[in-house]
């Protein structure tokens, strides 16, 4: 289980592939998978920030309501997948300042499906979680990474 910043539990899935196992269009270890059925989603944006637990990865989501199927998992020790589904890619997110565990971002995907490749500079744990959007505000639903 994990929490997110309004202490509301989300359900996640852990399972362990094992090496070779064929996952959608990647091989994945420590999957976690989160998230719902929603579609019609573009990610406007990524942002990072230093936080004292960790850094945190928040892509931004734009254009439908709840959240979509979200799938979180290792392609090695210092790549971590992100798989959108229901999900466009949109524009290409901003690389992330130097100095960070995230030494960049690779984008790929295929019509609804958005997939990012976070190239890391040493293992990491992670922690996703959503925060839904504002009914109030332009802010649509967040998937946020703490990489510990």
């Amino acid at each position: 289980r994990v929490h997110d910043l309004k202490r509301r539990t989300v359900e996640v899935e852990l399972v362990d592939l094992g090496a070779g196992s064929p996952r959608s269009a990647f091989d994945r270890r420590h999957v976690a998978t989160g998230g719902g059925a929603a579609t019609g989603y573009t990610v406007q944006t990524a942002r990072y920030g230093e936080h004292p637990d960790g850094l945190w990865v928040v892509f931004q989501l734009i254009g439908s309501q709840g959240a979509p199927r979200a799938t979180v998992g290792f392609a090695g020790a210092t790549t971590l997948d992100v798989e959108l589904q229901g999900v466009r890619p949109g524009t290409p997110v901003p690389a992330p300042p130097p100095g960070l565990v995230v030494t960049g971002v690779t984008t790929g995907g295929t019509g609804a499906t958005a997939v990012y490749a976070l190239h890391l500079t040493r293992a990491v744990q992670v922690s996703p979680s959503y925060l839904p959007g504002s009914l109030t505000g332009p802010a649509g639903e967040r998937l946020i990474l703490i990489l510990h």
